[in-house]
C-alpha cells in the first residue's frame, strides 16, 4: 500500500477509535500496539465487505493464534455486538475509498472526501 493509503487507513480507523473506549483494546495486546489497529481496521473492512459478524469473529480469532493471543470467539462476538452500527460511517468511508481506488481516483482526493465524510 502507498503512503497515501496509509493515510487513508489512519484516517479511518483514527475515526473509529473516537466512538469507543480503544484504549481497552489496546490493553489487550499490550505486547504490541500495532494489533489493536490492525483488529478496528479488519472489523471496518469486514462490515464494509458485507461480513457477517460470526465471519470476522472467527477471522480475528484465527489471526490472533499466531501472536498466541487468548481471545476467545464469544469475546470477539461480545466486541463486535455494536460495532456495525457504532462505526456505520467508517464501514461506509472503507467502501467508498475502496471504489475510489478501483476506479483511479487520486489519493489525495480520495483522503479530502474521507475527511468530509468523518469530520
Amino acid at each position: 500500500m502507498s503512503e497515501e493509503g496509509f493515510e487513508i487507513w489512519d484516517y479511518i480507523t483514527n475515526s473509529a477509535k473516537r466512538r469507543f473506549d480503544y484504549s481497552t483494546l489496546e490493553e489487550q495486546f499490550s505486547f504490541d500496539s500495532d494489533w489493536a489497529d490492525i483488529i478496528l481496521w479488519d472489523v471496518i473492512v469486514g462490515f464494509a465487505g458485507g461480513k457477517k459478524k460470526d465471519i470476522i469473529a472467527l477471522e480475528i480469532h484465527t489471526k490472533l493464534i499466531g501472536p498466541q493471543v487468548n481471545w476467545e470467539v464469544k469475546n470477539i462476538l461480545q466486541f463486535l455486538d455494536d460495532k456495525e452500527k457504532l462505526f456505520q460511517l467508517e464501514i461506509l468511508a472503507s467502501r467508498m475509498a475502496t471504489e475510489m481506488f478501483y476506479n483511479g481516483g487520486k489519493p489525495a482526493i480520495i483522503l479530502t472526501e474521507m475527511t468530509r465524510l468523518l469530520q
